[in-house]
């Protein structure tokens, strides 16, 4: 039976299948054109690079060093989630991923977090962003009393990898069209909505049950 089930596991890391929580969801999670972005928007790169420190979590990787494309396994409880105020936009699984987010210019509020409900503080990202202009934040592991978080980490237009991420030139988006995949989103969204403006309440009344990253800049921006 072992045997039986490492073979599974094998032509599903094959034909390239995401699996959702244990369940076949056939290119749920899909590799996208880049966006380009426009002058009255600004674009968000959340990225995130496979780091020793993810190694306590199960990673959502490719079988071949180097192959980019559509990730081969997806459990949505090994990602991020990712909102804009109270709207989810998309998962970012824990490996070399990046989402790419299209926002109004002005003040936006991003929160992240594990999907696992037991994962740590909700994390807050503030941001002061320009129409024209490209972001980029690396969204890294943080621990807190043994449970995996997440921290944002803005980079700096002056810093090399600022627009040369490879993960960035095939970001991936979570197509929540189909039945099944549309009934996981709206379910993970009536799970966790109240959680999600409960952070929102903590950040606006300065509570620390939410950890607050600096606030991007337009000057972060190219």
């Amino acid at each position: 039976m072992k045997k039986l089930g490492a073979a599974i596991c094998i032509l599903t890391l094959i034909s390239g299948c995401v699996s959702i929580d244990g369940v076949s969801k056939d290119a749920a999670l899909r590799v996208v054109p880049p966006i380009t972005v426009e002058a009255d928007e600004a674009l968000v790169n959340f990225y995130h690079p496979t780091t020793l420190e993810d190694l306590p979590v199960p990673l959502s990787i490719s079988p071949i060093p180097g192959v980019t494309g559509l990730p081969t396994f997806f459990k949505a409880s090994n990602a991020y989630q990712i909102w804009k105020d109270d709207q989810l936009v998309g998962f970012l699984p824990v490996s070399n991923r990046c989402l790419q987010v299209r926002i109004k210019p002005g003040k936006q509020i991003f929160l992240g977090r594990f999907v696992r409900s037991n994962a740590g503080n909700w994390n807050v990202l503030q941001g002061d962003f320009e129409g024209g202009k490209t972001y980029f934040v690396k969204v890294v592991q943080r621990w807190n009393t043994w449970k995996p978080s997440v921290a944002f980490q803005v980079l700096k237009p002056t810093e090399p990898e600022f627009g040369n991420i490879d993960a960035c030139k095939v970001p991936i988006s979570y197509d929540h069209t189909s039945d099944s995949s549309a009934s996981f989103w709206r379910d993970h969204v009536s799970t966790n909505i109240e959680g999600v403006r409960g952070a929102l309440r903590d950040l606006k009344n300065g509570s620390q049950n939410v950890y607050v990253d600096p606030v991007i800049q337009p000057i972060d921006g190219r």
